[in-house]
């Protein structure tokens, strides 16, 4: 957004290269998780028996998601990859979001109805970019967990579905909420 305001267009190839250079190195790490190998079940329930042993198997099991790797080499990449990059990224969001909208308070050549629908746009896109750190709902779960702070809970395996359900209904509704015309539409 910081650049449609700021920079003449940039070049198609130019937008595509940037594209492949910013994403080519999140694809390649979970292309080659995909292929990492997963423990079997009967190796899953050894280990759940020594790490949670109030674990029921059969039942639980069928209700959640459960894998298991070892932490090394390319899960251990990709898990680090994803807790390394999103600090950046969250850091780059907030800093041209400031940019822009110091840019929209200046002497621009825009009328009044573009500078607000430019400013209804960046809302939107923040409040959209932060949606995932509701993930750190199921992270501070789990920390409290293990330290004993809060108990086990049967169901806390499903609080990561239950929070990517959210956060993919919550950014078309951003959307509705933030820009004027759709909101308008709406109501």
């Amino acid at each position: 957004r910081y650049n449609v305001l700021k920079f003449p267009p940039p070049e198609v190839l130019l937008l595509i290269c940037v594209l492949i250079a910013v994403y080519a190195p999140t694809a390649l790490i979970f292309t080659l998780e995909f292929f990492a190998p997963f423990f079997d079940e009967e190796k899953l329930r050894l280990i759940m028996a020594t790490i949670q042993p109030n674990y029921v198997f059969d039942t639980r099991a069928k209700t959640e998601f459960l894998i298991g790797t070892t932490w090394t080499g390319v899960p251990l990449l990709a898990m680090r990859w994803v807790e390394c990059i999103i600090g950046p990224v969250y850091f780059v969001i907030l800093i041209c979001f400031l940019k822009i909208h110091r840019h929209l308070g200046s002497t621009l050549k825009m009328s009044q109805q573009s500078i607000r629908m430019h400013r209804e746009v960046i809302k939107a896109l923040s409040f959209q970019a932060l949606l995932p750190s509701f993930y750190l709902i199921a992270a501070v779960y789990i920390v409290a967990k293990e330290r004993g702070i809060v108990e086990e809970w049967e169901q806390a395996g499903h609080i990561p579905s239950v929070i990517c359900l959210m956060i993919l209904a919550a950014s078309p509704l951003i959307t509705l909420f933030f820009i004027r015309p759709y909101r308008l539409s709406v109501l």
